[in-house]
């Protein structure tokens, strides 16, 4: 199954609930460097995410998006439906 874009945005922001560097998120998240690095601009552009030293990690708000998304998430599940 493909993931879309919110599925791949969602999982960098999981991922960086800890710091976490740029080869680990490739890694994890399976995405080549130019499309991992055009989902980080736009977390990052957004307020989501922050680049600290050599690592990036989510912010309060990135936090907050992403609770609401696994509330959303859970819910459209529980009516059958895959997001």
């Amino acid at each position: 199954m493909n993931r879309n874009g919110t599925q791949i945005m969602s999982e960098i922001l999981n991922l960086a609930l800890e710091p976490v560097s740029t080869s680990t998120l490739l890694r994890s998240a399976n995405l080549p460097h130019p499309r991992l690095k055009l989902f980080i601009n736009r977390l990052t552009n957004a307020g989501l995410l922050v680049h600290i030293n050599k690592d990036y990690i989510i912010t309060d708000n990135g936090r907050i998006l992403l609770a609401e998304w696994k509330q959303f998430h859970n819910m459209a599940s529980s009516f059958g439906l895959e997001l």
